[in-house]
């Protein structure tokens, strides 16, 4: 990282756009389906979330029935996606900072829970880094799995120090805008942390957070 870049870090969901991405991701490719087809995958998403323990498992368990499907099935889906559900949910304040962020000429990283596969639309659309959640391929035929972890809570941190260029030093001296408390361990380490507050509940922010409303 250049010596003259600052290092921001944005996460994704209900903070640059308005809602959980991968529900509306996982929505997305189930309302693509045939009539009875879609109705027998939204009662399989709807049992998932009653009856199925632990996020990931929780996620594999509603993209099994698309094991099979070619990459290029997502990668064009992903971009559909982005263009009519996630550019019309921008959080545009937010936007906006990434923005002015941008005009410094900051080092700009997305970091999110949802899945890189989408993300990617994002990031060449606005000229930034992300990293997500990884679909899990081989030959380029999805096998119904996510591959290693999520990209959540302390694996943001994990994930994050992957990059070139990037120490604990460097995300010590960075800024950090996010929604959830989950990412607590990041707000901790970085030297200015944001809170995006929406609806919910943000009792857990310590005072030494800055709290954006949108």
């Amino acid at each position: 990282m250049s010596a003259k870049q600052n290092l921001v870090i944005f996460d994704f969901c209900d903070t640059l756009i308005n809602g959980q991405s991968v529900n509306l991701f996982l929505n997305y490719l189930i309302n693509q389906q045939i009539f009875l087809y879609r109705i027998y995958l939204k009662f399989r998403k709807t049992f998932a979330s009653y009856f199925i323990k632990g996020s990931k498992k929780k996620k594999e368990f509603i993209l099994k029935p698309f094991k099979g499907k070619n990459r290029s099935y997502f990668l064009k889906n992903s971009h559909s996606f982005f263009i009519n559900i996630i550019q019309n949910n921008l959080h545009q304040k937010i936007i906006a900072i990434l923005k002015s962020h941008q005009e410094k000429n900051d080092r700009i990283i997305v970091v999110s829970g949802g899945f890189s596969i989408y993300l990617n639309e994002f990031e060449q659309y606005y000229n930034v880094k992300s990293i997500g959640t990884e679909l899990e391929f081989s030959n380029d035929i999805f096998l119904g799995k996510i591959k290693n972890k999520e990209c959540l809570n302390v694996e943001k941190i994990n994930r994050l120090l992957e990059l070139e260029g990037i120490t604990i030093q460097e995300l010590a001296n960075a800024t950090f805008y996010t929604d959830h408390k989950d990412d607590l361990p990041l707000l901790e380490i970085v030297k200015n942390g944001n809170i995006i507050k929406n609806k919910q509940d943000i009792s857990w922010a310590k005072s030494k957070f800055n709290v954006i409303t949108i």
